[in-house]
C-alpha cells in the first residue's frame, strides 16, 4: 500500500497454472455459510492473451443507476490500476517471460449486461510502436514526466448533467529505504462530459486539495476510496440527495467522509466534512466514522435503511469484512468476517486487498464482491504464476 494512501501495488504472483475451479475455503468460518465463490466472474478474468492481470476494479454503471440491477443493454465501465498486458502470443502453463509482458498503471474494461456472459472488452492505449500505455496520465509537471495515475472510485452524475467523474491519484516512484518505493502526490478528479466516446481520451483533469494532514493523525488524507451516490436518480432505496465521498487517513486507515449535492460536485468549496456531530465546511475538522479499513472499499445502501461497508480486513489481511451502519456516517456495528482469501496460504509472499461490492451487477438476492491478490515478490512470481494477479469474486447472500 502506498505510504500515504490508496492501493497497494508492487507485484504479482500467481496461483494457477490451470483453469480456476471452485473450492471451499480452507479456513472454515461460520459466517462463510452465507458466501460462495462467483466462478463465472473469476473465469471471465482468467486471460491468456492481451490483458491478463490488474488490480483496483471499480465498476461504474454508465447509466448512473448505481443501485438498479443492470439490464441486458446496460453498460458497465471497469477501472483497473496497475495492469498486465501480454505483448504477443498467449500464456501457456501459467508462465510468462520478463520480456513478454508490460505493466501499465491503469486500464479500462467495458461490459454489456449484468453478468460476464457477454465478455469484457479491455482497453489500453498504445505508443507509435504499438507498446501498451496507460489510458489516463497526469497533466505535465516539469521534472516529473514519469508520474502516473492510479484510479479510485467514480460515478456518473445522473442527478445533475450525467458527467462521468473518476478519482485519480498522481503517483511518483522514489528512492527510499522503506518497503514501497513510490508515494502519492495528490488527488485529481477526472471529468468526462456527457457524450464523450469511450475510452474518454477527451477529459478534463480537476486539481484538488483533498490530500492534506489532519491534526493528530499520522499521514495524509485521500478521498475517492468509495463513492455512495445516495440519490433517487441513482436508484438509492432511501435517497437523501447527496453524494458521499469516502477516504482514509492515518496509520489505522480511519474512514472519513465528505458529502456534496450533485449540482455542486465540482465546487470543492461546497463540500462539507463529517466532524463526528455535523457536516462541517472545515476539511481539517473531519473525524473518523470507523477504523482499520482499507484504501479501496464500498458503502452500499440496503432496502431496510441501513448501509453496508465492505472492505479488506485491516487493509491487507486475508479476510473480507462487512460492517453495518445506521447512516452513511454510522454509527457502525462491529465488523463481521464473511470470507477467508485462501489463496494467500499458497505462498509466504501472497496477500489480498481491495475488497469491495458491485451492487448493480450482482445476482438476484446476492451481493457481488471482488478482492485483489498480489505478491511481495512480484517480478519473480509473475514469471511462473502469471494468473495470480487478477480479481477474485464471491457472492454474499442478502435474502
Amino acid at each position: 500500500m502506498k505510504k500515504t494512501c490508496y492501493t497497494l501495488l508492487l507485484s504479482i504472483s500467481a496461483w494457477a497454472c490451470q483453469e480456476p475451479t471452485s473450492s471451499n475455503p480452507t479456513h472454515e468460518l461460520p459466517t462463510q455459510k452465507m458466501t460462495q465463490r462467483a466462478d463465472n466472474w473469476e473465469n471471465e478474468f482468467y486471460k491468456t492473451t492481451g490483458w491478463f492481470g490488474g488490480d483496483g476494479i471499480f465498476s461504474i454503471p454508465l447509466n448512473g443507476k448505481e443501485f438498479v440491477l443492470a439490464g441486458e443493454k446496460d453498460t458497465t465501465l471497469f477501472l483497473f490500476s496497475d495492469s498486465l498486458i501480454k505483448l504477443k502470443g498467449s500464456i501457456k502453463n501459467g508462465e510468462v517471460k520478463s520480456g513478454e509482458y508490460k505493466m501499465i498503471h491503469n486500464s479500462l474494461g467495458l461490459l454489456q449486461g449484468r453478468g460476464p456472459g457477454n465478455g469484457l472488452a479491455y482497453h489500453w492505449e498504445k505508443d507509435e510502436e504499438g507498446q501498451p500505455l496507460s489510458v489516463f496520465t497526469p497533466d505535465a509537471m516539469p521534472g516529473h514526466e514519469e508520474d502516473y495515475f492510479w484510479l479510485g472510485d467514480g460515478f456518473v452524475n445522473t442527478a445533475h448533467d450525467s458527467t462521468l467523474y473518476i478519482f485519480a491519484y498522481r503517483v511518483r516512484d522514489i528512492v527510499t529505504d522503506g518497503f514501497f518505493p513510490f508515494e502519492q502526490k495528490n488527488v485529481t478528479i477526472l471529468k468526462v462530459k456527457k457524450g464523450q466516446a469511450f475510452p474518454f481520451t477527451e477529459h478534463i483533469q480537476i486539481p484538488t486539495e483533498l490530500m492534506y494532514e489532519v491534526p493528530q493523525k499520522f499521514g495524509k488524507t485521500t478521498y475517492g476510496s468509495a463513492i455512495l451516490v445516495n440519490t433517487e436518480a441513482a436508484g438509492a432505496p432511501h435517497p437523501d440527495g447527496y453524494i458521499y465521498i469516502y477516504g482514509t487517513v492515518g496509520y489505522y486507515k480511519d474512514l472519513i467522509v465528505a458529502r456534496v449535492l450533485p449540482e455542486a460536485f465540482e465546487n470543492l468549496a461546497e463540500w462539507t466534512f463529517w466532524d463526528g456531530a455535523t457536516w462541517n465546511p472545515d476539511k481539517y475538522a473531519v473525524k473518523a466514522v470507523t477504523s482499520n479499513t482499507a484504501n479501496e472499499l464500498s458503502v452500499s445502501p440496503l432496502p431496510d435503511g441501513r448501509y453496508m461497508l465492505v472492505c479488506q480486513k485491516n487493509g491487507m489481511e486475508p479476510q473480507v469484512d462487512i460492517q453495518m451502519a445506521k447512516s452513511p456516517v454510522g454509527p457502525f456495528y462491529p465488523k463481521k468476517t464473511i470470507w477467508y482469501c485462501e489463496e494467500v496460504d499458497e505462498d509466504k509472499d501472497y496477500f489480498a486487498y481491495n475488497a469491495k461490492a458491485h451492487p448493480h451487477i450482482s445476482p438476484d438476492g446476492k451481493l457481488l464482491i471482488s478482492y485483489n491478490l498480489n505478491s511481495f515478490d512480484f517480478f519473480k512470481d509473475v514469471l511462473t504464476k502469471a494468473h495470480h494477479y487478477r480479481p477474485r469474486f464471491i457472492n454474499l447472500d442478502m435474502d
